[in-house]
């Protein structure tokens, strides 16, 4: 992830002129992770709304001080934008990369918003003692792998993991990261006057007192009805056997097993038999031989230990990827997500 300068300086002169008009609505452009990228219009007071609820959360007023590392294009920096016009604080900006480098914006920072992707750059820049003191870290985008979850507790006083989408005007709930295991999951908790519950299909329903209801393809496990459990989505299950297999919920267990490997995501390829069996695809370059963009690998750690046998034991029999795909590069849309795809 990387913008010039000048691109990010003319896209958030863009957002502040859209946002001052006469319209009540903006126009955002959602993420595309599941699908082709889409233009949707939100209303300015269902946005600002959304940023005092975050305000209060995080306690920012008029003394604080936010900084923007994420592009103004999609729905995540704009409202960091609007938070600090709300609260009347200042904002910092950089243009956004992996590598954040704060610089300009004081030792001091009341808020910072970032995805997954940044989270190596903070920490390599804590290790060096050179990253601002942080209170909040807000994380939204993918789920966190093992590797991003250990670094992100080093980064603030409190980190969060945001739940929330481009409809929804960002998050709509939160989970504070904790010292714990990664393959045990914490609820999200809504934020004020927001409820949830499930429908017919197991998606979560999201009531908002601004907004008409939002059904998510999200599948949720529903706790209270401020509370909930999200394991993947609706459009991602695969069957295997005629079994449902959420593959985010596998990631999630299996994924301190490939925090020497790289980036993968859990999907599946036919079968004579099954219809589908399940495989894991990770970005593995040197795994591979030269001239070689894809090919399955004997899934081993550094000293030669079978970690099939590891994920046998993790998971459930239904849910164990037969195969593990290495390729060189895993296709991204513009914000970092992933971009699942069946093999054929």
């Amino acid at each position: 992830m990387y913008m010039d300068s000048k691109d990010f300086a003319s896209q958030l002169k863009e957002f502040l002129t859209e946002w001052n008009n006469p319209s009540d609505y903006i126009t955002v452009c959602t993420s595309g992770s599941t699908g082709r990228p889409k233009e949707i219009r939100l209303d300015k007071n269902f946005m600002r709304a959304s940023a005092r609820r975050s305000n209060t959360h995080f306690n920012i007023t008029s003394k604080s001080r936010l900084h923007l590392c994420l592009p103004v294009s999609h729905i995540a920096g704009k409202m960091m934008v609007v938070r600090a016009l709300e609260a009347g604080c200042r904002l910092t900006a950089e243009p956004p990369s992996s590598t954040p480098s704060f610089k300009g914006c004081g030792r001091h920072l009341t808020l910072v918003a970032i995805v997954g992707s940044q989270i190596k750059g903070l920490y390599d820049l804590s290790l060096k003692r050179e990253l601002p003191n942080i209170t909040h870290v807000l994380i939204g985008g993918s789920p966190l792998t093992q590797e991003q979850h250990s670094m992100a507790l080093e980064l603030g006083k409190s980190v969060w993991e945001s739940y929330g989408m481009t409809e929804t005007s960002s998050h709509i709930a939160l989970r504070r990261l904790m010292y714990h295991n990664i393959s045990i999951p914490t609820p999200f908790h809504t934020l004020p006057k927001i409820k949830v519950h499930c429908n017919d299909l197991g998606c979560l329903v999201v009531d908002m007192l601004e907004a008409p209801q939002i059904v998510t393809n999200d599948i949720a496990t529903i706790i209270s009805k401020r509370e909930f459990l999200i394991h993947g989505r609706y459009d991602n299950v695969l069957i295997s056997g005629g079994l449902k297999v959420h593959p985010e919920t596998v990631e999630h267990i299996i994924g301190p097993l490939f925090i020497d490997m790289g980036d993968f995501y859990v999907t599946s390829r036919p079968h004579p038999k099954w219809g589908e069996e399940i495989v894991v695809v990770v970005e593995a370059p040197d795994r591979l031989p030269t001239g070689v963009t894809q090919a399955e690998i004997a899934f081993t750690d550094r000293a030669g230990h079978d970690m099939m046998a590891w994920m046998r034991d993790l998971l459930q029999r239904h849910e164990v990827p037969h195969a593990v795909i290495a390729v060189r590069k895993l296709e991204r849309t513009s914000n970092g997500k992933i971009v699942r795809k069946k093999l054929t």
